[in-house]
């Protein structure tokens, strides 16, 4: 058996300790986050691939088409952040083992989500006049027929 030759040597063997002890813990979590990454690629992938298509339009679509994936992304990571409270509460209940609430925490989640889905709908429709008073040019509005 080798002993460690130094303090520095003690502290990296205990950190490689705890890192080997935490790595299963790691394991999963990625397992359980990694769709949830690629959903916000995707999202953040879709914006760029609006942007290099009407780029090669016009500069005015160009902008258009960014402040409005900006808006977009605001509402949506609102929108994520009040449904990822749900996540929690099923998780709790499925671990205890309460499948009545876990089906009812399932069935108000989806409900809360279509709620939350129309509410973002017609919140985001209701952006479309203030438009103008953001600073937008007005020449995209009179291009795509509105006032």
């Amino acid at each position: 058996m080798q002993f460690p030759s130094s303090d520095t040597d003690i502290s990296r063997s205990s950190a490689a300790a705890r890192w080997r002890e935490y790595v299963p813990y790691y394991k999963r979590n990625l397992a359980v986050a990694f769709p949830v990454m690629l959903t916000q690629l995707g999202a953040a992938i879709v914006g760029l691939a609006d942007c290099i298509m009407v780029g090669h339009y016009s500069t005015t679509d160009l902008a258009a088409v960014s402040f409005a994936n900006g808006v977009f992304f605001t509402f949506m990571v609102f929108s994520m952040g009040a449904l990822m409270g749900i996540t929690p509460l099923v998780g709790q209940a499925f671990v205890q083992k309460h499948d009545e609430r876990v089906a009812s925490l399932l069935l108000s989640g989806l409900w809360f989500t279509l709620l939350l889905g129309g509410a973002t709908t017609l919140l985001l429709a209701a952006c479309v006049p203030l438009m103008p008073m953001m600073g937008q040019d007005p020449r995209w509005w009179r291009r795509h027929g509105r006032t």
